[in-house]
């Protein structure tokens, strides 16, 4: 079985035209190997995501768990069967945005 990283980027935004909050979950599921030593976990993030809550990579393996990097230069340890949740960031009030992560054996 191998050991796998299931992340979720949760956005949300608020309009000023219509007076509402958006809501957006981008998930990923990536093996935790190797081979994505390195690699983003969200694929080819782009957008205000890049500029303002960095690209989150996985930057080291540890023997029970992950250690995830972003370019806001934060690092996340998440061992496994102990979800991890960041606190919400925000920049001006109107948009936020937090990650979860879990390390699941599927």
């Amino acid at each position: 079985m191998v050991r796998k990283l299931k992340a979720s980027y949760i956005t949300e935004s608020y309009s000023d035209v219509t007076g509402e909050y958006s809501r957006r979950c981008e998930e990923a599921v990536v093996a935790l190997d190797e081979e994505h030593v390195g690699a983003r976990v969200f694929g080819e993030e782009s957008g205000w995501c890049d500029s303002l809550a960095g690209a989150v990579c996985i930057d080291r393996l540890t023997d029970d768990g992950v250690v995830l990097a972003s370019s806001g230069y934060e690092h996340f340890t998440v061992h496994a069967g102990e979800p991890y949740e960041t606190g919400v960031y925000t920049m001006d009030g109107d948009h936020s945005w937090q990650y979860v992560f879990e390390i699941t054996n599927e």
